[in-house]
């Protein structure tokens, strides 16, 4: 490897220390196991009973598995495994199964 390379990539490796050395002071999120998302939007009633549905900028998102002391209204970041293929009495949104939920 030549000197300019070799100075090149040690800039790089420091500039990345340093950066992650001055964090906001929040906890670094975990990584997004393979085939999760995350959403954010506002919790609304399903047109079913007992269904919600979580509205994002582009998407609507039936909540599978979720707490259900979620209420109607409430602005969340959600995780999860979206299941397009799964059957639900919802009728309603893209079935997201929840693995996590946070104030958004």
């Amino acid at each position: 490897m030549n000197r300019l390379a070799s100075v090149a990539i040690s800039a790089l490796l420091a500039a990345g220390c340093a950066a992650g050395s001055q964090g906001s002071g929040k906890p670094l999120e975990p990584p997004l196991p393979s085939g999760e998302i995350e959403v954010s939007g506002v919790v609304e009633l399903g047109v079913e009973s007992g269904c919600r549905v979580l509205r994002t900028d582009t998407e609507l998102y039936q909540l599978i598995s979720a707490d259900p002391g979620i209420r109607a209204g409430a602005r969340l970041t959600v995780r999860g495994r979206p299941r397009p293929d799964m059957m639900t009495t919802c009728q309603q949104g893209i079935p997201l199964q929840v693995t996590r939920v946070r104030p958004a």
